[in-house]
């Protein structure tokens, strides 16, 4: 790679994503087709690759912490219905020994 390509390369990557097409549709890299502008073109798609990869990276990211989270939660809630029944059979102790007593008799 000479230093002419290093130097597009260099002023894409410096660039944001819409700064470099703007650069590149308004010829700033060389008339349509041509050496330089096919390479600053194709150093903007490496570079909106990189940056879609981070952005999807970045959503998994989330995606599984909201996932965790939702399990937690739901263990939680099963905690808390189990604390429910054992409260609630607590609370009715001699409702049930006496209903269960008169099943015994």
């Amino acid at each position: 790679m000479n230093r002419a390509e290093q130097e597009i390369i260099n002023q894409i990557d410096s660039m944001s994503i819409k700064e470099a097409r703007d650069a590149i549709a308004n010829g700033q890299f060389g008339d349509f087709d041509s050496p330089n502008q096919n390479l600053a073109l194709f150093r903007l798609i490496i570079k909106e690759s990189s940056s879609r990869d981070e952005r999807e990276e970045e959503n998994l990211s989330i995606a599984r912490s909201q996932a965790s989270a939702a399990w937690r939660a739901a263990r939680y809630a099963m905690y808390a219905a189990i604390v429910a029944i054992v409260a609630l059979i607590i609370s009715n102790q001699e409702v049930i020994i006496s209903s269960v007593s008169m099943f015994i008799r």
